[in-house]
C-alpha cells in the first residue's frame, strides 16, 4: 500500500485509524460488486447525488435509476474488450476530518483470458456524514495509456 495521509484535524489516531480501514474496506466491496457486471450491485456504495468524472466529463447522477444507467454504459463498454476482472489497490488513504476521506487506486484491467487490456485509476471522495457509514459522493475515473 502507498502513502496514508494523516491529516484529519483535530482527531486521534483511533479515529483516523478506523476511518482509513472504512475508506479501504469500501473500495474492495465496491470493486467486488462492480465486477459483478451487474449495474446496481455498486447502488449500496453510492451517496445520492454522486459525481462522476470520466474521460474529460462531468455528470451528476442525482438518482438510482442514473447510476445504473451510468453503470451499464461502463459495464457496456467493458463487455466489447471482452472484460473479464479488474485487480486494483489503494494507493493513498488521506483522512480529511471526521467526514471525509479520499482514497487513490490504481488497477489494471484484464480480458477472460487473464491477458491486461487497460491500467486503470481512481479517485474517491467518500463521505460518510452524520458518522454514518462511508459512501462514494465523488468518483474520479481515468484509463492510464
Amino acid at each position: 500500500m502507498g502513502t496514508m495521509a494523516e491529516s484529519g484535524s483535530g482527531m486521534d489516531a483511533r479515529e483516523i485509524a478506523e476511518l482509513r480501514r472504512s475508506a479501504i474496506e469500501l473500495f474492495g466491496d465496491y470493486l467486488e460488486k462492480f465486477q459483478s457486471g451487474a449495474p446496481e450491485a455498486v447502488l449500496p456504495f453510492m451517496s445520492l447525488p454522486v459525481v462522476m468524472v470520466s474521460a474529460g466529463r462531468v455528470a451528476v447522477r442525482e438518482t438510482s435509476e442514473q447510476v445504473i444507467a451510468a453503470y451499464g454504459e461502463i459495464h457496456d463498454r467493458l463487455r466489447t474488450l471482452d472484460y473479464g476482472s479488474t485487480r486494483a489497490h489503494v494507493e493513498a488513504v488521506e483522512v480529511l476530518d471526521h467526514e471525509t476521506v479520499t482514497v487513490r487506486t490504481l488497477g489494471i484491467r484484464y480480458d477472460r483470458h487473464g491477458r491486461a487490456i487497460e491500467p486503470t485509476q481512481a479517485l474517491y471522495l467518500m463521505l460518510g456524514p452524520d458518522g454514518g457509514p462511508l459512501r462514494i459522493a465523488t468518483l474520479v475515473a481515468f484509463i492510464t495509456e
